[in-house]
């Protein structure tokens, strides 16, 4: 589960023109101007994209804090990898709690002849089923994904994970209570997969859009009651968005973001989402009017405000430094970090008291199953467990800055104690 804030920019406009014969248009588009929303204007000429995003999650699921992938991670050989994955969790307790890292024109050619796919992915990793909940490429992609929460798939789902880090195939979950049922709990895979699909795409030409329509294609054409050959029956519900900030340089450039769901009303709707427009998904369908996202979107608001305020006064390479973390601080602490209660959604199929508990940006530990699975601890604690801004400049620098509850090993679960914020900055080829 997750809940997610973004919004992409448009290109600014044009410097007026200073010919003494066009002082009319000049002043008319200073005038202009001067009646747009002058904090729109100033992140538009700052950035195309800014995304931030909270991982919610049972505080027992192993997860490895966002870094490059590479040839050890290629999901695909999963099994060769279970020893190389202990090590991992471990290893993200030993990580220095501030990493910048700059990609260069050599990491650029190496990439161009990686054999691996997500060599040049830029994720977090879900260690019992291998996928991801949200990444960036060093090609300018990025996905994130959310669940859809209703009663029944959530069994589903959670008997399917718990059978694929016993390392026992997806087919060991119980309580079919019919033909059908049963074929579809076996065939059901995981949702993080589908944005690593996107993420490892091998042709960078393929669009946000072409990418969503081949996979919702099949959606659509439907099929027989008894064998079902819709791409829904292979995940349990989810949200999906996929975009790109663009591959060339331009002023014409914009953001390509495409949003699917396996529980929109029509199977295989897909919707292009417009720029200078803010959204908010959770765990139900994008933009639903929960309490939590409305919150959401008038924290993300006064962020970018107070940001723009703070920084008007800066100027040089070093003031523009400071604003990049002016402005992702404040959307980790302010947003991402609000504890508010919030009134509880009331379509989800859950009790009142179930949907209390969730019914806010950042969760605490909360217990959400009756008893511990075989005694393990934290397996019924669900809270979020990561946080996560993404900036991407005009000037094609990406900022990912990640923050998270620390893994202890020893009782296998996360802690609540937060890391100091990991920064990573990538330069998009």
């Amino acid at each position: 589960m997750c809940i997610v804030f973004f919004q992409a920019f448009s290109p600014p406009p044009p410097p007026a023109p200073t010919d003494d014969n066009t002082a009319a248009a000049a002043a008319a588009t200073a005038a202009a101007a001067a009646e747009s929303n002058d904090v729109h204007a100033a992140m538009s000429r700052k950035y195309k994209l800014i995304l931030a995003s909270n991982r919610d999650e049972f505080l027992a699921r192993p997860t490895r804090r966002p870094c490059f992938w590479d040839e050890i991670d290629d999901v695909k050989n999963k099994k060769n990898n279970e020893e190389k994955e202990d090590g991992m969790v471990i290893a993200q307790m030993q990580e220095p709690d501030i990493v910048t890292s700059s990609i260069s024109s050599s990491t650029s050619s190496a990439l161009s002849s990686s054999s691996s796919p997500f060599s040049h992915v830029l994720a977090g990793k879900d260690l019992a089923a291998g996928g991801t909940w949200m990444g960036v490429t060093r090609t300018g992609r990025f996905g994130v994904l959310t669940n859809v929460r209703t009663p029944t798939e959530d069994q589903i789902a959670a008997a399917t994970a718990a059978a694929a880090a016993a390392g026992g195939p997806a087919s060991a979950v119980e309580s079919s209570t019919s033909p059908q049922k049963e074929k579809v709990e076996k065939e059901r895979k995981s949702r993080g997969q589908l944005v690593l699909d996107f993420l490892a795409q091998s042709d960078q030409n393929l669009s946000p859009m072409a990418y969503a329509q081949s996979f919702a294609s099949v959606a659509g054409e439907g099929g027989k009651e008894d064998e079902p050959s819709s791409s829904s029956c292979d995940f349990a519900g989810y949200n999906l968005l996929v975009g790109d900030v663009g591959s060339t340089e331009g002023e014409g450039e914009e953001v390509e973001m495409v949003y699917l769901s396996n529980k929109t009303p029509s199977p295989g709707q897909i919707q292009k989402l417009e720029s200078n427009r803010l959204y908010a998904i959770s765990n139900r369908l994008l933009d639903v009017p929960w309490a939590k996202l409305q919150r959401g979107k008038k924290l993300f608001a006064e962020c970018l405000t107070e940001a723009a305020a703070a920084t008007a006064a800066e100027e040089g390479e070093e003031g523009r430094e400071d604003e990049d973390g002016v402005l992702a601080n404040l959307l980790l602490d302010r947003l991402l970090h609000d504890k508010e209660p919030c009134s509880p959604a009331t379509d989800t199929g859950y009790p009142l008291e179930f949907e209390e508990k969730l019914a806010r940006i950042c969760i605490p530990g909360v217990a959400l199953r009756e008893e511990e699975e075989d005694g393990k601890e934290g397996s019924s604690v669900f809270g979020t467990t990561a946080s996560i801004v993404v900036l991407v400049r005009r000037d094609r620098g990406m900022l990912f800055y990640e923050r998270g509850l620390e893994w202890n090993e020893a009782r296998k679960t996360h802690v609540d104690v937060w890391s100091t914020v990991k920064r990573t900055e990538v330069k998009l080829l």
